[in-house]
């Protein structure tokens, strides 16, 4: 956990937004506890049908093709340790070209 409050330190002091993939038991530790909330976040990502529309703590929660609009400013937080292999190979095939962090 210490090493992935440095990296989002890092992403905090470069005032990037923030689009963290993957809302689950690992995405709410890493929000409450190494301080994700804190960072500019205009919506978080997940594929799961049944939690896109829904909102977290005033978010909204919207599917990967959201990402397509995005520009290079933006950071990927992958944050499901599960599906990270899958995020990624997802993420070389869209036309995002921001940073992306894999902290699960």
């Amino acid at each position: 956990m210490k090493s992935r409050r440095k990296e989002i330190a890092k992403i905090q002091g470069r005032c990037r937004t923030v689009i963290p993939w993957g809302i689950g038991l690992e995405f709410f530790a890493l929000y409450e506890l190494a301080g994700l909330k804190h960072c500019e976040i205009p919506f978080l990502i997940d594929n799961n049908a049944a939690k896109q529309q829904r909102t977290v703590d005033g978010y909204s929660i919207q599917s990967s093709e959201t990402l397509n609009s995005v520009g290079p400013e933006a950071t990927v937080v992958t944050t499901s340790t599960l599906h990270q292999q899958a995020m990624l190979r997802e993420l070389a095939g869209r036309p995002f070209r921001g940073e992306v962090l894999a902290l699960a």
